[in-house]
């Protein structure tokens, strides 16, 4: 029961937002995920509206993307999953990502940028527990 209302309050959550893009950081490297990818649950499942449907989707580790990019696309909102905390890297993710070029979008000027644990996102399962974290880090982040 608990999750079903989680469910339902990310999703009225989401609806706020018209557009939004789930990234991952990686070493100071970024990728893009767009439905069709192995977070594409973020758009589909949770009621996220997508950016672009011109991200080269894969259900492994995604298309190469830039800062230049979600410029570009100008998120609302902005995922970063965390691959280099979640894999024993020393991450350096908000000096990286709150450069002069994401200082530009809509997501950073409206405090935004969630930032998601990236055990829980990458390397976590897909159980009701772990989807049940998911959704109230992102509550969390959002409210």
């Amino acid at each position: 029961m608990l999750i079903s209302i989680h469910f339902e309050e990310i999703q009225a959550l989401a609806g706020n937002y018209e557009t939004s893009l789930v990234t991952m950081y990686n070493e100071g490297n970024l990728s893009g995920f767009g439905p069709k990818s192995r977070f594409g649950y973020i758009y589909d499942l949770y009621g996220f509206q997508t950016v672009t449907g011109d991200i080269v989707d894969s259900t492994r580790h995604r298309s190469n993307f830039g800062f230049e990019a979600i410029l570009e696309y100008n998120p609302e909102v902005l995922f970063v999953i965390d691959r280099t905390a979640a894999t024993g890297g020393a991450s350096n993710i908000a000096k990286d990502m709150e450069n002069d070029i994401i200082k530009q979008t809509e997501a950073y000027k409206s405090s935004r940028i969630v930032y998601l644990d990236g055990a829980l996102w990458y390397l976590g399962g897909s159980g009701l527990q772990s989807e049940l974290a998911k959704i109230e880090e992102i509550l969390a982040e959002l409210k």
